[in-house]
């Protein structure tokens, strides 16, 4: 299952909506100038979704689809299952960090399976691949970051 980083764009423009919503509910509640001030900020957090952009930060095809704004796999698209066993079968050390066996709904099966099956419409060109909470701290910030 794939998605398109314009409607997350529009949950991003959503959010900034939302931002002088938070103030003005800290005054409803009461709360003064320097509690307000004591937001220091604002997280993203999403699912292991995998996003992907080119140098210029614009979407990337991850669909065998090829269609252009089809640039992020999200966490329950299972197309990266073999290479999630080929990881797993290595029985490689660095498992361990990631309760010794990866899933095909982590970043790097799916990052494998773009680089097997669309490796000169997504592959090559790709110079980010980001997670979902990345990619929105990115499109909100300018900053590549992590």
């Amino acid at each position: 299952m794939e998605n398109s980083q314009r409607q997350i764009e529009l949950g991003i423009l959503k959010f900034t909506i939302c931002v002088p919503s938070l103030y003005t509910f800290l005054q409803e509640v009461g709360a003064s100038l320097t509690d307000m001030r004591m937001v220091k900020g604002i997280g993203f957090d999403a699912t292991c979704s995998l996003v992907t952009l080119d140098s210029s930060g614009d979407p990337v095809t991850c669909s065998p689809s090829k269609e252009p704004h089809r640039n992020i796999i999200m966490w329950l698209d299972h197309r990266a299952m073999e290479q999630a066993k080929r990881i797993n079968d290595t029985k490689h050390k660095v498992l361990k960090y990631v309760g010794g066996a990866t899933s095909p709904e982590m970043e790097i099966p799916k990052m494998l399976w773009l680089k097997e099956n669309l490796p000169t419409d997504c592959w090559d060109k790709c110079a980010l691949f980001l997670e979902l909470p990345e990619f929105l701290t990115y499109r909100a910030t300018g900053d590549e970051t992590r």
